[in-house]
């Protein structure tokens, strides 16, 4: 097989996709039960350059990209039948030059956001948990590639000041034939995202797994009848669907997606601070995440494009901050003049606050007794909620934001 990538398909996502036809080939018409890898990753596939399949006692074949990195090369070890190899790196090639990846493998895994305790991180985090946490019970789905079963530790007739710990059953639905390298990957990466989009969701930190496997007896078959249950709906945030598989894929493609995963690591990051200060310039990352560009002219008019940005996203979110009866004791900062002023000095003064840690150094971490009246704490809270309301925003209604680009808008943007 050659390593150019086929139509719409990464190159990484082809070579470990034709391994995992020949993984599924080879288990059934040469006994090999298990694949393993060795040498350097191709700068070329995305994927290391050797590939071994062999059988329990060790025997096996080979397939070594050459010199130059346009082929694999097959070593067998003796008793194999060269001809049914080459047959079968024939067909496997062929699959996934018609992007065919067979019945889909289902996975596994289990997700948990615990009920804060008492701390440094809740000391600092206690204000914005109170308004953000979402209680959340029963299944969602995730378009047709993650099912989620949300189930609560809470006890009938209790009251509860913080959520209860939530755990998340995930099955996550990866591209076959058999699970392989590719199937791995894919759901590794789905439920990495899907556990961002959690901590969305419930607006507290979401722990997962260090590994994911595929699901097995019962809990297959049950993932497989879950799969296209019509009745299980979207997992949603404040009413908007937080489905960045399909919905946001449909209407921003990749590269808005990775936007809203660079900015939900960056929100899920910022929630497990115990320093104010960290927690602020995360929150604020992730918002610039919406709306930088990728081109190096992303650096000119930076201030005013987050501006823009936020004011077209979530207007409404920005007044109500501005409006905000603890906003001056919480940024340091006094806002007179007609509303766009306010808004236009409050954002850029947030802006601020994403660079000026470090340069200066973080502020000392908050005590527990000033978890309500430290203005720091408040801060946080304000931040957050922008933060997940501007996620949804663009969701909503991706977009780009063209300021400072050098054709479309060359002007020099201050801050005032």
């Amino acid at each position: 097989m050659t390593t150019g990538a086929q139509d719409a398909l990464p190159p990484d996502v082809v070579c470990l996709g034709f391994m995992q036809w020949v993984h599924s080939l080879a288990m059934e018409q040469l006994g090999t039960t298990q694949y393993s890898t060795s040498g350097p990753q191709s700068p070329i596939t995305g994927v290391s350059d050797t590939w071994r399949f062999a059988r329990p006692d060790g025997s096996g074949f080979d397939l070594s990209l050459n010199a130059d990195g346009s082929q694999w090369v097959v070593g067998a070890d003796a008793g194999f039948d060269a001809d049914r190899i080459g047959s079968i790196i024939a067909r496997a090639a062929a699959a996934v030059k018609n992007q065919e990846f067979g019945e889909n493998i289902c996975y596994i895994a289990q997700l948990a956001s615990l009920s804060p305790e008492i701390g440094s991180q809740l000391a600092v985090q206690m204000l914005r948990i109170l308004g953000d946490q979402r209680p959340t019970e029963g299944r969602r789905r995730l378009s047709n590639h993650a099912i989620l079963e949300f189930c609560t530790d809470r006890e009938e007739g209790k009251d509860y000041l913080f959520v209860p710990d939530t755990r998340i059953t995930v099955y996550i639905y990866a591209p076959g034939p058999t699970a392989g390298p590719l199937s791995a990957k894919f759901a590794s990466n789905i439920l990495e995202t899907v556990r961002l989009i959690c901590s969305l969701a419930l607006g507290r930190p979401v722990s997962g797994p260090p590994a994911i496997f595929p699901a097995k007896g019962g809990d297959a078959e049950l993932a497989r009848q879950l799969q296209f249950d019509q009745s299980i709906l979207t997992l949603a945030r404040n009413g908007v669907s937080l489905d960045v598989f399909a919905e946001l894929l449909a209407l921003a493609d990749f590269s808005g997606v990775d936007k809203i995963r660079r900015s939900l690591a960056a929100y899920d990051s910022a929630i497990q601070q115990s320093n104010p200060d960290a927690a602020v310039m995360l929150f604020v990352s992730g918002i610039e995440a919406i709306s930088a560009p990728g081109p190096k002219w992303g650096s000119e008019s930076a201030g005013a494009r987050f501006v823009y940005a936020a004011e077209s996203l979530c207007l409404e979110a920005v007044d109500a901050l501005v409006n905000h009866a603890n906003v001056e004791t919480a940024f340091d900062i006094t806002l007179r003049g007609k509303i766009e002023r306010r808004r236009k000095r409050l954002l850029y003064a947030l802006y601020d606050r994403r660079s000026v840690p470090t340069h200066t150094g973080l502020s000392m971490a908050a005590g527990m007794f000033d978890a309500f009246g430290d203005p720091r704490s408040i801060r946080v809270a304000l931040v957050s909620e922008l933060h997940w309301q501007m996620i949804l925003g663009y969701i909503l209604a991706p977009r780009s934001f063209l300021v400072g680009h050098p054709e479309v808008d060359p002007r020099k943007a201050t801050s005032e």
